[in-house]
């Protein structure tokens, strides 16, 4: 075996030309699969890091007449719940709120989660330094302790153990540290600091908000639907039980897994399924090269198989020399592996969750390795059975110059297979691409250009009061329209296409009141005057809000037309009141309509939404919306110095544009589409090289052939026209069976679509387009070097 190992680097060694190409072939094909299956394991395949993750699920409510296929929970039903369920050993749930950390040198806004007793029993977790908290914390008024994540305990506290039992500022309020978790824990809710949920009697009776995450840990035994069905029951006797409340409302468990990879398994598993037609087109084409080499080490195999050596010896050889081939091939893929890792992990890729865990490990390793290994045994199979068939005596006779017939035909194959899957990646991702474009055209109902946007939150201890948060952000917004180069400053609880949400049920002031659960739920923001302006919504009938909207004024609102539609069709809202299930329920006149925008994503349809003024229903919570007319930088940071110079306390944070909003929400579909961009190009060059490779050796093997014909009267012409024919034959077949196969590709990348026909002719004109202009200019090296052959030089080899 070591012999062997030795002759065959001796062959690749003497062959440098040969190796280096076979070598780089193989080397983008398992480098990108290296890069993309670290990817795919660390999103989808590798377990949460949490203790038995399969066993932990996520309980969630749902309602289809509101067409809530899934929602947060209400507090009394998860109490209910709590008491009721037999199929979990620990039942937690947690509320996301923003936490506001003074004492150092900037007021730090933080992540926060309020948990229920046994929430971390649930994630199988423990704190590292300190406790967990103690029942008796979960008793309102003893709820001032917090548990602090790894990461914010270093960055914010330099990882200093005398903090346990410490206070620290929160809220203006002192909080007691208790404890730290591991290093990398933030929870499902990707959270840093943590603090008891009391729950109180009132809590129990409030089956209107939804605001829990339910989590809850299997006990042994027990299986997902065992679990829902249990859930479903109770869920229904609480039906019975409320119906003004819980009317339509069902339950949905899956497992944590599932809730927080599903929505992006179908894109990452079609990316790995992409990369892997990208090494197989590579094994084809180094399968190729390796036919035409054993075509020409004929008369070599035929002397060792003449003195005396084995069949399986000759095969053994043939795949050794492979399997170093492939290994060469992997040690530099892992490198390009490595580079591409990196690259993919400094996009911050938000909306895909796990990007932070991407890395070359020892999973990683070992599947190169297997690929590598495996690949080698694939490419070298076909040249390893073609050296079996060969003739001693014809192949010694001949002196190894004509290659077996068989060989040329499997050749010719190897690349309709090439041209076949370069079709599947170049449609794949002409889709995507086609479908990026319309979905970025999309006109989400306002004008993003030149918005800035930056989130702050009030510190809740000094303005406790809805009348102070009012008279401070109205005093900061009017400071800040005075800065020179912003056009309009506005204010909004909630912004288009941003992570926060509220959405509240209504009521028609002069129709038949329904009943909660049966009410319909729109989308709410709390805004000041400006905020239309800024954003360049559109108005349709009626006003925008004016000064005279304020705390003094009469209640009103504005509706965009979707909410018009829908609670007056066919009429003029303006004038007709409705309520706002909220803690105000004053009924609000309608003062203006305005146009539909996009919420949720440019791919979704415009929800209905109700518009209130900030100044009848402030929050401590603001997102400052700026119209500025230059660069950013600059305005921002006069912005933060004038809330500083208002509130010393006052943190601002996820400043950004509203363009890299709105690009954020599409980030997805753009790896996808770029990836697969690139691996269509590594398809499109491979194939191309592939047809060049298959004509250059026929040509070769074909010299005195086409000698003789030209020396019987045929002209170059006729020769290029022969040589141009069996090429483009080869395209045709390819480009033949590669459209069926993208056909029923595009049927698999339906959901993963926006605006586009799977099977667009456009896209499959264009993609045919190309690879016939690829398979022509790889054939027309070798059918302009057969047009020189000299008929006489030709005729003497003979």
């Amino acid at each position: 075996m070591i012999r062997d190992v030795r002759y065959g680097l001796r062959v690749l060694r003497n062959s440098p030309g040969f190796t280096a190409v076979a070598v780089l072939a193989l080397a983008l094909g398992i480098g990108a699969n290296s890069a993309i299956f670290s990817v795919v394991n660390a999103v989808v395949f590798r377990p949460l890091p949490y203790s038995g993750p399969d066993r932990i699920a996520v309980i969630l409510e749902s309602n289809l007449q509101r067409t809530w296929d899934t929602a947060p929970v209400a507090p009394g039903n998860f109490i209910d719940w709590r008491e009721q369920q037999r199929t979990f050993s620990h039942f937690a749930a947690y509320r996301g709120s923003d936490f506001l950390l003074t004492g150092g040198e900037e007021p730090e806004r933080i992540r926060a989660a309020r948990v229920t007793a046994d929430f971390f029993a649930v994630l199988g977790m423990a704190p590292v330094a300190g406790r967990a908290f103690a029942p008796e914390e979960f008793a309102p008024g003893r709820d001032h302790v917090v548990i602090l994540s790894h990461e914010l305990w270093q960055r914010r506290f330099a990882s200093a153990r005398e903090i346990i039992g410490q206070a620290i500022r929160i809220n203006s309020n002192p909080y007691v540290v208790v404890g730290v978790m591991p290093p990398g824990f933030q929870g499902p809710g990707r959270h840093e600091l943590w603090s008891p949920l009391s729950l109180t009697a009132k809590d129990a009776g409030d089956r209107n908000t939804h605001s829990l995450f339910v989590y809850g840990r299997l006990k042994p035994g027990i299986g997902l639907k065992q679990a829902e069905t249990e859930m479903k029951a109770i869920a229904l006797r609480a039906e019975q039980k409320y119906p003004e409340t819980n009317t339509g409302f069902g339950v949905v468990v899956r497992s944590l897994q599932e809730d927080v990879v599903g929505p992006v398994r179908p894109a990452m598993l079609l990316l790995l399924g992409a990369v892997g037609l990208v090494l197989l087109i590579a094994c084809a084409n180094v399968a190729n090269l390796l036919l035409a080499r054993a075509s020409a080490r004929s008369k070599e195999i035929a002397v060792r198989a003449a003195l005396g050596a084995a069949q399986w010896r000759i095969v053994r050889q043939l795949l050794i020399e492979s399997v170093l081939l492939s290994t060469l091939g992997g040690a530099l893929g892992l490198l390009l592996a490595f580079w591409a890792v990196r690259a993919i992990s400094n996009l911050r890729l938000e909306a895909i969750p796990r990007m932070g865990e991407i890395g070359i490990d020892p999973a990683v390793l070992a599947f190169t390795t297997l690929l590598s290994a495996g690949t080698g045994v694939i490419f070298g199979i076909a040249p390893a059975l073609q050296a079996l068939r060969l003739d001693l005596n014809s192949t010694l006779k001949t002196g190894g110059r004509s290659g077996s017939g068989g060989g040329n035909v499997l050749r010719s194959v190897l690349v309709i297979v090439e041209i076949t899957l370069a079709v599947v990646l170049l449609s794949g991702a002409g889709l995507l691409l086609k479908s990026f474009v319309r979905l970025a055209a999309v006109d989400p109902g306002f004008k993003p250009e030149q918005i800035v946007l930056v989130e702050t939150a009030l510190p809740r201890g000094s303005y406790s009061q809805a009348e102070k948060q009012e008279a401070f952000y109205r005093r900061w917004i009017e400071r800040v329209s005075e800065i020179p180069g912003i056009k309009a400053a506005a204010g909004a609880t909630t912004v288009p296409f941003g992570t926060a949400d509220l959405v509240h049920t209504y009521h028609i002031v002069g129709q038949a009141r329904r009943s909660p659960a049966e009410s319909p739920s729109s989308n709410f923001y709390a805004v000041t005057p400006e905020y239309f302006r800024a954003l360049g919504i559109p108005l349709r009938h009626g006003r925008y809000f004016g000064e005279r909207d304020g705390e003094s004024g009469p209640a009103v609102a504005i509706v965009n037309e979707t909410f018009a539609r829908r609670s007056w069709p066919g009429e003029n809202p303006v004038g007709r009141y409705l309520i706002v299930d909220h803690s105000d329920s004053t009924p609000r006149q309608v003062v203006g309509v305005v146009g539909d925008i996009k919420h949720y994503g440019l791919n979704e349809a415009s929800t209905a939404e109700v518009y209130e003024p900030f100044r009848q229903k402030p929050y401590a919570y603001l997102t400052l919306v700026l119209k500025i007319d230059g660069r950013a930088e600059g305005v921002t940071r006069a912005a933060g110095r004038m809330a500083h110079e208002l509130e010393p306390d006052i943190p601002l944070y996820n400043v950004r544009t509203m363009e890299q909003q709105i690009s954020g929400s599409i980030s997805q579909l753009r790896l996808a589409m770029a990836l697969l961009a690139i691996f269509a190009g590594l398809a499109l060059l491979l194939a191309a090289l592939g047809a060049y490779g298959v004509l250059s050796f026929t040509v070769s093997q074909r010299t005195q052939e086409l000698g003789l014909r030209m020396a019987l009267g045929a002209q170059p012409w006729d020769v290029l026209r022969l040589v141009l024919k069996q090429g483009m034959s080869l395209a045709v077949a390819g480009i033949a069976s590669g459209l069926v196969a993208a056909a029923a590709l595009g049927r698999v990348m339906a959901s993963q679509i926006y605006g586009v026909s799977s099977t667009d002719p456009a896209i499959y004109g264009a993609v045919t387009a190309t690879l016939l202009l690829a398979a022509l200019l790889a054939c027309l090296v070798p059918a302009r070097r057969a047009m020189q052959v000299d008929p006489l030089i030709s005729i003497r080899h003979e």
